[in-house]
């Protein structure tokens, strides 16, 4: 998988789960705790980091997506936004991948 744009293994969710519910535990209920997990997002740094590279893979990234798109982050952040203006969700770990992990449909 590529740099900034891969999957998360089985793992490595469980871990940022785990991190999450001891931070839960130890700051509620007056603060929430959640997680946001973005997929391919189209910043100057993923370009930079990828090179070359970057056309090809957001173009796999496309194609492997349910919605055979790749984030902008302007759509990442009015994720965040919602996730904060919902008072009462925490212990979430939010997947923004427009779709990746169910595939291409």
């Amino acid at each position: 998988d590529l740099p900034g744009a891969g999957k998360l293994t089985t793992d490595e969710l469980q871990a940022i789960s785990q991190k999450s519910n001891k931070v839960i535990a130890d700051l509620g209920p007056d603060i929430r705790v959640n997680a946001v997990l973005p997929g391919f997002t189209e910043t100057g740094w993923l370009k930079r980091g990828l090179g070359d590279r970057y056309e090809s893979a957001r173009e796999a990234y496309c194609a492997q997506s349910a919605l055979g798109a790749t984030l902008a982050p302007e759509e990442v952040a009015a994720s965040i936004v919602a996730l904060l203006a919902a008072t009462k969700i925490t212990g979430q770990l939010l997947t923004i991948d427009a779709g990746r992990g169910l595939g291409r449909m």
